[in-house]
């Protein structure tokens, strides 16, 4: 039972990581007598000979120091383009209204002025003519300023609800309204936490996707409410769909720049495995000696992973053969099980 179990256990390993067959290949010419695992201290530590190394095709390199701007974490959400599209549809047909009953008041009103000339002419026309169309006139001028009333009414809950500018851009039909019902441009609401805040709005956010990747969002603005969750600024920002396949109504993880600048270390993507819902790296402790260090994957980078804590400059990290690694490593543990 226990041979069967060891296994499923390395076969779940290799599939769920996704190797390559010539990553396999390294980790089947690792035999168990070049790789050894022992604990110390708590943590799970990795021997390779260097014959094994070799072979597995083990790759490390020293962490540099680098400065990176300080980015809060941020909530975001996709929004859905049907309240842009109803809110435009609505204006729309109320001003179409308001115009109608214009022209319609424009006319009344000129046959109004018209009966009431020829009745002050030696009255030519009979007084109940000329009262019967001043009341279609004054019904037609109360139903110009209700149409009015309505558009307005529209245009005041859009500017509460979006702001001057994006109300405008909605209402007018702009080309940014035009990118984002056309499903070229996603929309994606951004709450800070309650308490944080901002010098600046900040230009650009990254918003991290499923696998870890950095897509930038442009500001469009902030606006004037709150998402009641989390209490914080709103903005809004606008981001192409060409690179972003989130539907409406999905929480994404959101990164804003501050402009403060903190100093860190850079953990190459590469670098990293995924083991357990967890990111980890694999540091050389010493020469053919690993330990596997979880890594907080919080603050993307363009090719990686930005930490201040947990991670040293100067540190030797696995670039390559992590895989290989975390694979010896759940081998021994389960040896070592066997073997008490």
């Amino acid at each position: 039972m226990r041979k069967a179990a060891l296994g499923i256990l390395m076969i779940f390993v290799l599939q769920g990581c996704r190797e390559s067959e010539s990553e396999r290949e390294r980790e089947q010419a690792v035999s168990p007598s070049k790789a050894s695992v022992a604990v110390v201290d708590g943590a799970a530590v990795v021997t390779l000979e260097e014959i094994a190394r070799q072979k597995g095709g083990i790759a490390t390199g020293a962490l540099q120091a680098v400065n990176h701007q300080r980015m809060i974490r941020a909530f975001g959400v996709v929004l859905p383009i049907q309240e842009w599209v109803d809110l435009r549809n609505a204006y729309a047909a109320a001003k179409a209204q308001a115009e109608s009953a214009q022209a319609t008041v424009l006319a009344t009103q000129q046959e109004y002025l018209r009966l009431k000339g020829l009745h002050a002419d030696d009255r030519n026309i009979s007084d109940r003519a000329v009262q019967l169309a001043e009341a279609v006139f004054r019904s037609d001028q109360a139903r110009v300023q209700a149409t009015r009333e309505v558009s307005l009414s529209i245009e005041r809950n859009a500017r509460q609800q979006w702001g001057e500018a994006v109300a405008q851009a909605v209402l007018t039909g702009s080309p940014m309204f035009t990118r984002v019902t056309s499903l070229e441009e996603a929309l994606v609401q951004v709450s800070l936490p309650a308490g944080e805040s901002l010098a600046s709005l900040p230009d650009t956010a990254h918003i991290q996707t499923s696998g870890g990747a950095s897509i930038e969002a442009s500001l469009i603005t902030r606006l004037p409410r709150t998402d009641p969750r989390f209490q914080g600024i709103t903005l809004l920002y606008r981001v192409s769909r060409k690179s972003f396949d989130f539907v409406a109504g999905v929480n994404i993880p959101v990164f804003l720049p501050t402009g403060d600048s903190i100093s860190g270390v850079n953990i190459p993507a590469m670098a990293v495995v995924w083991w357990q819902g967890k990111s980890w790296v694999y540091v050389e402790t010493s020469s053919g000696q690993f330990i596997r260090r979880e890594l907080r994957a919080d603050l993307p980078t363009s090719d990686g992973w930005f930490v201040n804590q947990g991670f040293s400059a100067e540190e030797a990290i696995v670039l390559k053969g992590a895989q290989l690694l975390l694979s010896q490593e759940l081998l021994g543990q389960i040896q070592m099980e066997e073997g008490d």
